[in-house]
């Protein structure tokens, strides 16, 4: 973000819901979405909301690139006050 003088990146909505699919779909199959399981992992509708279900190895590899194409970002700056980039906001 500094290099790029970005202020603010904001990930667009059809990156945000294809990840939140993959992460349900691969908390269905861990055993805190089993209906008899009951824990702090899961939300009042039965939905586990940790953060990742993959091992860390796994969710680095996931996240180790950058897609700009995937996120807004904005720009203030003096010379150039409130751009988006990215596409429109």
């Amino acid at each position: 973000m500094i290099e790029e003088g970005w202020d603010e990146v904001e990930v667009r909505e059809e990156p945000f819901w294809a990840y939140n699919a993959r992460v349900d779909a691969e908390h269905r199959q861990l055993v805190w979405s089993h209906p008899r399981v009951t824990s702090w992992y899961k939300n009042r509708k039965g939905r586990v909301v940790m953060n990742s279900p993959w091992r860390l190895a796994v969710y680095r590899n996931l996240t180790a690139k950058f897609d700009p194409s995937e996120y807004r970002v904005r720009c203030l700056r003096e010379n150039q006050p409130n751009v988006v980039m990215g596409g429109e906001r």
